[in-house]
């Protein structure tokens, strides 16, 4: 299971904030991790090497990376491993689901083929 954030704010050389926070992800079981990282939702994503979510508030996440070898910007996505999907269902009552296009790595297009109705 995976959560979408997009890049809000670069206050600082290494530090990142994403718009998705406790409201929308789980973290009750570890915080989630940054995988992948693109331009855009949907467009090609690249692989997100040593960077972590340091804390979460109730509408953002904190990303800590590495400068000198990771470029961020305001606007670009990140796609957040989750740690529990159990806690995912009580936010979203209805879940997307992908279409595994290119394995555990994929980087490319996803495509949704499916919805769960979750009843927590």
């Amino acid at each position: 299971m995976h959560g979408w954030a997009r890049v809000v704010s670069q206050p600082e050389p290494g530090l990142a904030i994403l718009d998705a926070g406790k409201r929308d992800l789980p973290f009750d079981e570890g915080l989630p991790e940054p995988q992948l990282l693109g331009p855009t939702l949907g467009g090609p994503m690249e692989p997100l090497a040593g960077a972590e979510i340091t804390s979460v508030n109730d509408q953002h996440s904190f990303m800590a990376f590495d400068p000198e070898t990771t470029t961020v910007r305001p606007g670009d996505v990140v796609r957040l491993g989750l740690s529990h999907p159990c806690t995912a269902f009580d936010k979203w009552t209805i879940i997307p689901v992908l279409a595994n296009t290119g394995g555990a790595g994929n980087t490319g297009d996803q495509i949704v083929v499916d919805l769960i109705h979750t009843f927590f």
